[in-house]
């Protein structure tokens, strides 16, 4: 890798998106779940990679998991650790490092937030319709004061977690294979 990497940022129609050269790294958070052609898309960034190039992805984990924030986001699916390797794997990437993020207390927080969410929107008639992922919840904001310093502290425990299945969200590190 050069001495002095360079970073490109592109907000992108992937699936229409013609690179002007190859990279080193490929980020693509959040997003493969919106597609309904997400293995075609994983197939185009590996022709967009150097050779021994890596992908860095973020992916929703576990189909049980699914919930009113994945319908407001816009998700279509969530991914389990067996189907995005094969995924990967259909598109010439060899996963070499996969991270279950969001338990125990994460996983949680969410569902208990969303829990009261729901019961506040009932209770005040006003829900957020945003088909988007920039949804804004209900909760006041003395509650989110008072709960994210003691939360912060929670969360770092989910990190002795990262190896299991039982997260909420996967980030995938994997290389390109060369033949």
């Amino acid at each position: 890798m050069e001495n002095n990497p360079s970073v490109k940022l592109h907000n992108i129609n992937a699936l229409k998106f013609k690179p002007e050269k190859k990279y080193n790294l490929i980020v693509c958070f959040e997003m493969l779940e919106h597609l309904h052609e997400d293995l075609k898309l994983l197939k185009l960034i590996n022709s967009w990679m150097k050779n021994d190039g890596f992908l860095l992805i973020s992916v929703p984990h576990n189909e049980k998991l699914w919930n009113i924030r994945d319908e407001q986001a816009g998700h279509l699916r969530r991914y389990s650790k067996d189907e995005i390797k094969n995924k990967l794997k259909k598109a010439n990437l060899k996963p070499t490092r996969i991270l279950c993020y969001g338990f125990p207390f994460i996983r949680l927080f969410l569902g208990t937030y969303l829990k009261i969410e729901e019961k506040m929107q009932k209770k005040t008639g006003k829900e957020d319709k945003t088909n988007t992922s920039q949804t804004r919840p209900v909760l006041p904001r003395r509650m989110k004061k008072i709960s994210a310093p003691i939360l912060k502290h929670l969360f770092k425990f989910d990190n002795l977690f990262l190896n299991s299945d039982r997260g909420f969200g996967l980030v995938i590190m994997a290389k390109k294979i060369t033949q």
